[in-house]
């Protein structure tokens, strides 16, 4: 048993089970809303979870994919990230399950000494489980900012960063 209460219950592939290939193209609109230095990159990622959940059980048959790359932003501050993430799930067929995809997704702004600036990460509900070999289009919008900062703040990040030297 695990803090949060599920178990991972590792079984071997069942041969004769249904398998469920696909790919999934996952564009990230990242809308940059603060002024970031010209050397900061934004990378994106993302991760499916796709097949059966026994509600009952709490049991996924099913695989989860992941997929990151590096956003282009034009010049007016609109990144774009494409990510294709393509799948093969063995499903095996449970009455008591519910069919389903989640989808997390992510976007950074990385300082050019790999410091970072701001990210979110955000959780899409349950969704239909795509059709058997078929290709998903998915769009998200994100926004990067970084709140107003005071002088006393700065000197708060100067008085760190002196003491720790």
């Amino acid at each position: 048993m695990t803090a949060s209460g599920f178990t991972l219950d590792l079984k071997p592939k069942v041969v004769g089970v249904p398998t469920l290939t696909g790919t999934i193209e996952l564009t990230i609109a990242i809308n940059v809303m603060s002024k970031f230095g010209q050397d900061t990159w934004f990378p994106c990622a993302a991760t499916v979870i796709g097949g059966q959940l026994d509600t009952t059980t709490f049991v996924l048959e099913g695989g989860v994919e992941t997929a990151n790359g590096i956003a282009t932003v034009n010049k007016s501050g609109v990144g774009t990230c494409v990510l294709t993430i393509p799948y093969e799930w063995t499903v095996a067929s449970d009455p008591a399950a519910v069919n389903g995809l989640i989808v997390a997704y992510a976007a950074a702004a990385i300082g050019h000494e790999g410091a970072t600036r701001r990210s979110t990460l955000q959780v899409q509900g349950v969704d239909s489980l795509p059709a058997a070999g078929a290709t998903t289009k998915l769009a998200f919008t994100v926004a990067l900012y970084v709140p107003n900062r005071t002088m006393s703040h700065y000197r708060m990040m100067l008085h760190y960063h002196v003491t720790l030297y």
